[in-house]
């Protein structure tokens, strides 16, 4: 799952583009599912879109804490 996102993610800020989409809030509750279980690993792209979702003004509040722990664990 996250080397198939991690290719689909290059180059795109959001699932299908350059606009948030539903899409994206699916996705997002993916990656930060197979965050929780370390299934992120070499994934930089993938890192950098969970941030780019966390960092939303309106994020859901398990999004923002996803976010702190992924700051605090080692990359």
């Amino acid at each position: 799952m996250a080397a198939v996102h991690e290719q689909h993610m290059r180059g795109r800020e959001f699932v299908a583009g350059a606009r948030m989409s539903a899409a994206d809030i699916i996705v997002a509750c993916t990656v930060d599912w197979g965050g929780l279980f370390g299934l992120l690993e070499g994934c930089p792209v993938l890192h950098g879109y969970l941030e780019r979702m966390y960092a939303r003004p309106h994020a859901p509040r398990r999004i923002a804490e996803l976010l702190q722990d992924l700051r605090a664990a080692p990359q």
